[in-house]
């Protein structure tokens, strides 16, 4: 969460991002891609994808963005998985609403 608040530091205190986002934008845009990768995370836990895969896909990875896709990983791998589909959108909801909060949080 440090490096995303130095990111969002940074960005906006550029010029050109300055006249483009306010914080509450930038940290409205992070905190929705966390929720797309939090989401795109769980839908590969609940698909029977093993955790040493999506770990090893990381490699190339920028390093500030894969950290937070590790994080993501870890914290969904330490979910149930659900057999039924309906069980699986369900988790695959609550787990983007959970690391968006925690997103969210991490600005106040």
């Amino acid at each position: 969460m440090k490096k995303l608040i130095l990111l969002a530091t940074v960005l906006i205190s550029t010029g050109s991002l300055a006249e483009e986002y306010t914080l509450d934008n930038l940290v409205d845009e992070m905190c929705a891609l966390q929720g797309e990768y939090a989401a795109k995370v769980m839908e590969a836990r609940q698909g029977g994808v093993p955790m040493s895969t999506l770990m090893g896909n990381l490699k190339g990875v920028d390093e500030s963005q894969a950290d937070l896709m590790r994080f993501l990983i870890k914290m969904a791998y330490k979910e149930n998985a659900y057999s039924s589909p309906g069980m699986q959108q369900r988790k695959i909801m609550e787990f983007r609403i959970k690391m968006e909060s925690w997103c969210y949080e991490a600005f106040e």
